[in-house]
Formats: C-alpha cells, sequence, structure tokens
C-alpha cells in the first residue's frame, strides 16, 4: 500500500543496488528472475515504469564475478521479460532497458545482449545504472554518465522507435552538478530532436531522504488524523 503524490509515478526499482551489496545470493538469481517476471505480467496495469532486472557485480559473492556468469544471468532475465514485452506491447511504454558501462567488459556485455536479443525492437526507455558511489570510487569529479547518454541517443536514433519520445533515467543521482548535467543533457538532445520527438531526462536519489532521516535536527511532525 503507498500514497501517490499528486501526479506521483509508481517506478519498479530495478533491484541492482540489493544485488552489488550481497543481499541476494546467487544461487538465488533464477528464483529472483520468475519473481520480477510473475510481478512485471501480474502489476503491469499498477506501475507507471518498470526498470529491467539489474543483475551486475556482488561485491559480497564475488566468485560470481565472470563474464559468463554476468552474460548468463543477464540473458535468461532479459530473454523472460522480451516475451513478457511481445505478450503486452504495452508494457514496452512502461519499460527502461538499464545500461551498465563502468568497466569495459561490463558495457560489452550489454551492449551485446541489446544486440543479440534485438532489444532495440522492444525498448523505447532507457536508464544508465552502477551510478552510486561511481565517482568516490573512481576518484572522479566530473559526471561519469555522459558519453554512455550519447551511446543511448544512438541505439535510439537507429532502433525501431526512432520519432517515438525518448526517455532517460540516472539511477542513484545526488550531486548538484551531476543533476546540472542531467538537465543539459535533456536541453542538448531537445534540441537535436527539435520537431522529431520530445525527449524527457529523470533521476532518482535515496540521499535526500536518508540526510533527514539521519540528522537528529530535522523535525518529524505527526498528525492526528
Amino acid at each position: 500500500r503507498y500514497i501517490a503524490p499528486v501526479d506521483g509515478k509508481v517506478v519498479t526499482d530495478s533491484g541492482g543496488y540489493s544485488f552489488i551489496k550481497g543481499d541476494i545470493h546467487p544461487e538465488k538469481i533464477p528464483e529472483m528472475i520468475d519473481c520480477y517476471s510473475v510481478y512485471t505480467e501480474s502489476e503491469r496495469e499498477i506501475f507507471d515504469y518498470i526498470f529491467s532486472l539489474d543483475i551486475p557485480i556482488s561485491l559480497k559473492f564475488t566468485e560470481f564475478n565472470t563474464v559468463n556468469n554476468i552474460y548468463s544471468a543477464n540473458k535468461k532475465s532479459l530473454l523472460e521479460t522480451r516475451d513478457l514485452l511481445d505478450k503486452y506491447p504495452e508494457l514496452q511504454d512502461k519499460f527502461y532497458f538499464v545500461w551498465h558501462f563502468k568497466i569495459k567488459e561490463q558495457f560489452a556485455i550489454w551492449k551485446h545482449l541489446y544486440s543479440e536479443l534485438e532489444m532495440k525492437r522492444f525498448v523505447r526507455n532507457h536508464a544508465v545504472g552502477g551510478l552510486v558511489g561511481l565517482k568516490k570510487a573512481a576518484k572522479i569529479k566530473f559526471a561519469p554518465f555522459v558519453g554512455i547518454s550519447f551511446h543511448i541517443l544512438s541505439q535510439y536514433w537507429s532502433g525501431f522507435h526512432a520519432g517515438s519520445s525518448l526517455r532517460l533515467h540516472y539511477l542513484g543521482v545526488y550531486s548538484k552538478s551531476d543533476r546540472f548535467i542531467i538537465a543539459f543533457i535533456e536541453k542538448l538532445f531537445s534540441a537535436y530532436l527539435k520537431n522529431v520527438a520530445e525527449v524527457v531526462a529523470t533521476y532518482d536519489s535515496i540521499n535526500f531522504v536518508h540526510t533527514a532521516r539521519m540528522n537528529a535536527q530535522v523535525p518529524i511532525y505527526a498528525f492526528d488524523g
């Protein structure tokens, strides 16, 4: 149960962060994929958007982190998802394909899967994953998602849905500079696609809620209904 804000959207997360942290054992991946597929099908009229199931790496179960394991797990997941997108075309408007790019081998896997499974036939919306903690880990200050954004633009333009709206989402963004770059990318891509398609760029962040929750100086108000 939830209370949606005015004009609020219900978005189903990709689950990648939980897998990365090690909350899900690799042996549970088949069960996780099945649960995702059942949920996607049964709740398809409830949520507004849903991200592709995210199985990048595991920081806890490092034996999983081979090219073959990551490729096989995500291929199985995307094959089941593709069947649903084919069965329920209305899902294509709600589905976001999550790209991973932070290491070369990882990017190669997602590029290969997108091509091999002909996801361009189904994907209308794109998301950039693996951004949580990336700046700190890589010791960089610049926005690391500019290059992948242009890659997505290229995939969109050569895909089956060129000319329809282009939706971009950035998973795990909180800094002001990154939010500015996202707004800039939206403006730039809108100029590229002027009179062709609408461009909508969005992001999510737990930072604001987490900051308020951990700050004892922030007052908490209770309302007597």
